[in-house]
């Protein structure tokens, strides 16, 4: 048997190999590698001199031909270009499928993770709305190279020639043969309840394996609401919430059930109550009753005076003589789960949280998941307050300015 140079070069990539091929497209190799999971294809993370990594795909040869992968190289730029949160190969003096000797590849950027939560309600909503908008794009026009994913070929004929070429035990065969009788029926069964059905683009490999979450929860304030005192970018935050890929906490202007409501209606899993927390106590545990304790997060803005902090309203500018001890003990028994604590002196000073306020927090009211806001710098910061026991962090100074990237962020990313 005849093997063409390409399947052995691929057959023997070595890491040498990589550093080559890489370096010669432009991307300065410092030496670190990880191998990724991948069943027909070899996939690597590479670390990059002065840079953030990248990862390498090397296509096995002989699979798809050079216009089928243009195309799904393709499909992932459109929908990137949709704002659907896809990572989409980067484009390479004009290419996205590179050629170096006898390797074919495609070069990514790298993005930081975890394999998404199944068991997790809000996930697979926010799953089911990214799927329906990736299929939306997919009908705007047809694949030419690539395969059709339908029963015969991806079923009955990888059936048959498993069979046929005696890859599956003879001991073994009836109990596959009837396994995949009954898959395949019940693939049929899907097609036949669909009715007509009309073909899309599709990559055909949406499996949990191929999903990264990388944020629990996208923390957004909506800053002209607030000031108007009503809600005001609802619209922005519903297409947010279509595309974030994570579950929402908004706040900014709420003032009444029917507009916490409104929110939650357009893709927000939480919403914040501010300044109405002092303000309107009795609209607020209405609110803390009528949603549940789960969609409604209280948020405290303190300000320490004679060593003890005081819950501050509208923006900071008024100081109320309510200290935020007594009004944590004042919702507890209304529902309260969920607090944000803001320490106003360390808001944006990028001087560290105040791991201290947050520590005692955490050991006085143990039953609240609190989340820390104020002077978080680096990793570092996100560090002491995960040891301190805060549920979450809200950051956004030190992540516009790039002091954190995802890969540092990933290990403290939790259910907030």
């Amino acid at each position: 048997m005849t093997v063409d140079a390409a399947t052995l070069a691929f057959a023997d990539l070595k890491p040498e190999d990589i550093v080559a091929t890489l370096e010669e497209l432009g991307f300065p190799c410092d030496g670190r590698f990880l191998a990724l999971n991948s069943y027909e294809n070899r996939v690597y993370q590479v670390g990059i001199e002065d840079g953030r990594p990248v990862v390498a795909k090397f296509y096995r040869p002989g699979r798809w031909s050079d216009e089928s992968i243009f195309e799904e190289h393709q499909f992932s730029i459109d929908l990137a270009e949709k704002e659907i949160p896809v990572v989409a190969p980067l484009v390479i003096d004009g290419q996205t499928l590179c050629h170096s000797n006898e390797y074919r590849l495609a070069v990514y950027p790298c993005r930081g993770g975890r394999a998404p939560d199944l068991d997790n309600y809000e996930l697979l909503e926010q799953l089911g709305r990214l799927v329906a908008r990736i299929h939306l794009e997919g009908e705007t026009k047809d694949f030419v190279h690539r395969p059709s994913i339908d029963i015969d070929s991806y079923g009955t004929a990888s059936v048959n020639f498993l069979l046929e070429n005696e890859f599956i035990p003879y001991e073994n065969q009836a109990a596959y043969e009837s396994t995949v009788d009954l898959v395949l029926d019940g693939v049929e069964a899907c097609f036949e309840r669909a009715g007509d059905t009309t073909d899309i683009r599709l990559h055909g490999d949406f499996h949990p394996g191929n999903v990264l979450v990388n944020q629990d929860r996208l923390h957004i304030v909506d800053l002209d609401g607030a000031a108007a005192g009503r809600p005001v970018n609802n619209e922005l935050i519903r297409r947010i919430a279509d595309t974030a890929g994570c579950p929402i906490q908004t706040g900014g202007g709420l003032r009444d059930e029917s507009s916490v409501e409104a929110l939650l209606r357009n893709g927000a899993s939480r919403v914040v109550l501010g300044s109405m927390a002092v303000t309107d106590p009795e609209m607020t545990t209405r609110l803390l009753a009528h949603f549940g304790t789960e969609s409604i997060v209280l948020a405290l803005d303190v300000r320490s005076r004679d060593g003890t902090f005081r819950v501050c309203t509208h923006g900071w500018t008024q100081e109320s003589d309510i200290t935020l001890k007594h009004i944590v003990r004042d919702y507890l028994p209304r529902g309260l789960r969920h607090v944000l604590i803001t320490d106003i002196e360390r808001d944006g000073a990028m001087r560290g949280p105040n791991v201290d306020l947050y520590r005692g927090l955490v050991s006085q009211f143990p039953s609240l998941q609190i989340q820390a806001s104020g002077g978080i710098r680096d990793a570092a910061d996100l560090h002491a307050l995960a040891k301190c026991g805060v549920a979450a962090a809200i950051s956004g100074k030190a992540l516009l300015d790039d002091r954190i990237d995802n890969a540092e962020m990933t290990p403290y990313l939790q259910n907030a």
